[in-house]
């Protein structure tokens, strides 16, 4: 995998998001690879062990997982000097103006709320897509 492709990780604890994102994903013939992981701990291990190449273009990541939340996980990749250049979309089902403030305090690149539908949900992952030139 060259640097220009490298991957695009999917952060989510529910199954059935992760399913219809990569089924979204898999729509647009997108030459990268999506790697889903189900928790902040499984992230940030594949992180230590991994080559730079192997360092994400894009992380989107869940706000309420167990284990280890997405605030957690954010907070350690931008105090992290390997990790904190990769942009990352926090999407959640909180519509908390606090949550969004505390995602963007720590340096989320974006705050989604998770639209309710699958119609909505393409829209908003095409535009990501556009916004950091995958698409």
């Amino acid at each position: 995998m060259t640097k220009t492709q490298r991957p695009i990780f999917l952060v989510d604890d529910d199954p059935d998001d992760r399913m219809i994102f990569k089924l979204i994903f898999n729509d647009y013939q997108i030459k990268r690879e999506l790697i889903e992981m189900a928790d902040g701990i499984e992230l940030m291990e594949y992180l230590d062990t991994c080559y730079r190449d192997q360092i994400p273009a894009l992380i989107f990541l869940d706000r309420h997982m167990p284990k280890m939340d997405g605030m957690q996980v954010l907070q350690l990749l931008k105090a992290n000097f390997v990790y904190r250049h990769i942009p990352v979309v926090i999407f959640s089902n909180s519509r908390l103006s606090s949550d969004k403030s505390e995602a963007y305090k720590l340096g989320a690149n974006f705050f989604i709320t998770k639209p309710p539908n699958i119609t909505d949900l393409r829209k908003v992952i095409e535009d990501l897509l556009k916004i950091y030139m995958i698409l």
